[in-house]
């Protein structure tokens, strides 16, 4: 959505000079990497937890 925004804001301001745009590939990707980490800790720490509570203890 960010480089959608981005787009956008090169294209209304073409007329004020902003002529290019420029993403930073780098950033980006490690961005990502680290909401990909985040969400696998915050899934993984749950399911361990439930993993080691008896069933029937869960259950009832």
């Amino acid at each position: 959505m960010g480089l959608w925004l981005g787009y956008g804001f090169v294209q209304v301001l073409f007329s004020e000079g902003l002529d290019r745009l420029l993403i930073p590939w780098g950033e980006l990707g490690l961005v990502l990497l680290g909401a990909v980490v985040v969400g696998m800790v915050a899934a993984i720490v749950p399911a361990r937890q439930a993993a080691k509570t008896h069933p029937l203890v869960a259950a009832g």
